[in-house]
């Protein structure tokens, strides 16, 4: 199976960077010149050949299918599902931005895609290919107007962990402290643009022409959220909202962001201590020490919620850390959107309606038809929505520790998420697209830990120290 640098160097080579901007040392320069793609025809002539190199592996399957016996089609159907989501995690990886998410969220669904595809694809969060070393000392020089060196005591130049919209490096300040350091991909918000600019082009004509325009403001929201995380100021300003809710004893890390080394395109935090999921799971930990980080990761997501009024909107194995001493790390706060006053009081709505009987709940249903872009969509449907509902608080209802780990309550969800997604009026109505995102991530992290957690305990303390009424 070809290696995942090797499918890279392969896309890389299916068309021209274009023009280099002027200025840069020619070491730089030629790290730049294998650059992702910017233009909307750029990413589209890549994407047109990674669906060839997603379809080879099945054909070749089904080519060899009638010679094998049984046990021999399913190690050439594993074989297939590999070499696959290897094709999808290079020319996503080389992508970034928008695509390289779409992938780490499909990651998040375990259920959706074989578990050979959902596991390579897991690949994602961590190990996209990272930028030269020499356009990593461009990047910092553009914004700090000095070398690493000169703004650090110590910088490694080779990134430890790298992902959808810029890779972090270790480092050391002057007066000691280790800290990690954010570092933007260059063009990555043109890249964006041209993913959404794309996608609107080939939506567009396959919808009629009555759902149109709301189509472009469905698609327009999502891709401002997206866009904000590429201003790492606004970044460090909901890190600094999310540590502030936290006390040491909710034993909650949100790292410190260090002003005076931050900028647009750069973030310099507190580094945090801990390993992600699946190097915490590797070490087989005891059912206490999962429900205990279980049970942490909805309180501090509650605690976002209700008390920070904070969608956190991206919450996969990258952005959470287990430490060694029980504490929980949230490492990344550039999907966030703080509820407007309108969409606060629909979370207020929605949050009352999910405890009301059937009936109760679709009369506050019915309500919500008024909330986001409606022309041209659907009007709301209460029945997919109370059945979302009742899913949403299942685990709240179960009146003690409910078990994360079967497998059934994630099953139910994404098939949900299915009919919600296929229903006009939810692709009508972004916040709840990102409210879905925020709870089937969640869930999806809960299930992968195997974590019992007492939904109910949790949520009421939260309303406790929210006031919620």
């Amino acid at each position: 199976m070809p290696s995942i640098d090797e499918v890279v160097v392969a896309l890389r080579a299916a068309g021209p960077a274009g023009d280099l901007p002027p200025g840069l040392t020619p070491e730089a320069a030629a790290a730049l010149a294998g650059r992702p793609p910017v233009g909307v025809m750029r990413r589209l002539w890549v994407i047109g050949g990674l669906q060839v190199r997603v379809g080879l592996p099945y054909l070749g399957y089904w080519a060899r299918w009638l010679f094998r016996d049984a046990d021999r089609r399913e190690r050439e159907r594993a074989k297939a599902h590999l070499r696959a989501a290897a094709a999808v995690v290079a020319g996503m990886g080389y992508l970034r931005g928008a695509a390289m998410k779409a992938g780490q969220g499909l990651a998040n669904l375990p259920g959706l895609l074989p578990s050979e595809f959902v596991d390579t694809l897991d690949r994602l969060h961590f190990e996209a290919p990272p930028m030269h070393p020499a356009l990593v000392r461009e990047q910092l020089r553009g914004e700090f107007g000095c070398d690493p060196g000169d703004a650090f005591a110590v910088f490694d130049l080779r990134p430890f962990a790298v992902a959808s919209l810029g890779q972090v490096h270790r480092a050391v300040l002057p007066s000691g402290r280790e800290v990690a350091v954010k570092v933007q991909y260059p063009a990555i918000a043109k890249s964006i643009l041209a993913d959404f600019r794309l996608l609107g082009l080939l939506l567009s004509p396959l919808r009629p022409a009555r759902e149109r325009a709301g189509l472009a403001t469905y698609l327009a929201d999502i891709c401002r959220t997206i866009e904000r995380e590429t201003d790492y100021r606004a970044e460090a300003a909901a890190l600094r909202s999310a540590r502030a809710l936290f006390r040491e004893s909710d034993g909650v890390i949100v790292p410190r962001v260090y002003d005076e080394l931050s900028t647009g395109r750069v973030l310099t935090m507190e580094r945090v201590p801990g390993v992600h999921l699946s190097d915490f799971l590797a070490g087989d930990p005891s059912q206490r020490l999962r429900d205990h980080f279980g049970t942490g990761l909805c309180r501090s997501y509650a605690r976002l919620h209700y008390t920070g009024r904070m969608l956190y909107a991206d919450p996969h194995p990258g952005n959470v850390l287990f430490a060694p001493d029980g504490r929980l790390g949230l490492v990344d706060f550039g999907c966030v959107r703080t509820y407007s006053a309108e969409e606060w009081e629909w979370a207020r709505r929605w949050e009352r309606a999910t405890r009301q009987t059937p009936a109760d709940r679709a009369a506050v249903f019915h309500g919500f038809v008024g909330l986001g872009p409606t022309e041209g969509f659907d009007p709301v449907d209460p029945g997919v929505l109370g059945e979302w509902a009742e899913w949403m608080n299942r685990p709240c209802a179960a009146g003690g520790p409910f078990d994360f780990g079967d497998g059934a309550y994630l099953r139910d969800g994404i098939a949900l998420i299915k009919r919600l997604l296929r229903s006009r009026w939810a692709r009508g109505f972004p916040l709840g697209v990102f409210s879905a995102r925020w709870h089937m991530g969640l869930t999806t992290l809960l299930h992968r830990l195997r974590a019992r957690v007492d939904v109910r305990a949790v949520t009421d303390s939260e309303y406790a120290v929210a006031a919620w009424d």
